[in-house]
């Protein structure tokens, strides 16, 4: 009844940003979730401008109601695209979130190979995150076909690692992730780990990019005379001023060209 009369409410938002339509995923509402998007479901593309963007099809996915999800991707087909403030995906939030049963769903999928190597603001797969978890089962994303395991991060990490550094006795599911991806990423032996950043002030990164500056200018400005220097140089006389001296020879015409 409210929605025949007042059919705009179904976009106000509240003061995080939310509609109707997050509060119904957030609580398993799925009766509501499709009568608000059999209603109009453009709501499903609604994002919470004060809550990290967050839509109702993420909301779902973190809270693991995956029978939300399902009932919103079938009235919004391509919202799985849609990524937070973060440029986290929904792939990204099931793992952040250790909802099995959602990442599985989302693993069998046609467009899983679309969000699986997609990199959020600090540069990490969905792999860097699901190395970390602690109650997700299985390493099925570790074996997936389409999973990079020796993709970096920002920081010049691969989820081997974030696996090795994490703790310095690994668990029984640790230590099989860590099997299973050393073959593919690597070994501790070649992999090069960043140091760690000066805790002053920055003053040593400050100091290389002048360094790395000056030497840039030197290169170009060489590399710009080398560019017009004409080999046997240029003829001075009144008659021909300007004009390069070997100019007549074939040799010269020959490097010319």
């Amino acid at each position: 009844m409210i929605l025949n009369k007042f059919h705009h409410l179904m976009k106000k938002v509240d003061v995080n940003g939310w509609t109707a339509l997050h509060y119904a995923a957030k609580f398993n509402q799925i009766e509501t979730v499709n009568v608000l998007l059999s209603k109009d479901n453009s709501v499903g593309y609604v994002f919470a401008s004060n809550d990290d963007a967050l839509t109702a099809l993420h909301i779902a996915i973190m809270h693991g109601q995956l029978r939300v999800a399902k009932e919103i991707l079938s009235h919004c087909p391509d919202c799985w695209e849609m990524v937070t403030y973060k440029n986290e995906n929904i792939l990204h939030l099931a793992i952040e979130n250790e909802q099995q049963e959602v990442l599985e769903f989302i693993l069998d999928t046609s467009w899983a190979s679309e969000l699986i190597n997609k990199k959020d603001e600090d540069g990490n797969t969905a792999l860097h995150h699901y190395v970390g978890t602690k109650n997700l089962k299985g390493c099925n994303l570790v074996n997936h076909p389409w999973v990079d395991r020796s993709a970096f991060n920002k920081k010049g990490l691969t989820p081997l690692d974030i696996v090795t550094r994490e703790t310095e006795q690994l668990t029984t599911r640790q230590s099989l992730k860590h099997e299973l991806l050393t073959p593919s990423a690597g070994t501790n032996f070649w992999r090069v780990f960043p140091e760690q950043p000066d805790e002053a002030s920055g003053v040593g990164e400050r100091d290389n990019a002048q360094t790395f500056m000056v030497i840039t200018t030197l290169i170009l400005t060489v590399s710009f005379v080398a560019g017009f220097t004409i080999p046997g140089g240029y003829d001075s006389s009144k008659d021909n001023a300007g004009m390069a001296i070997l100019g007549k020879r074939a040799s010269f015409v020959a490097f010319v060209v």
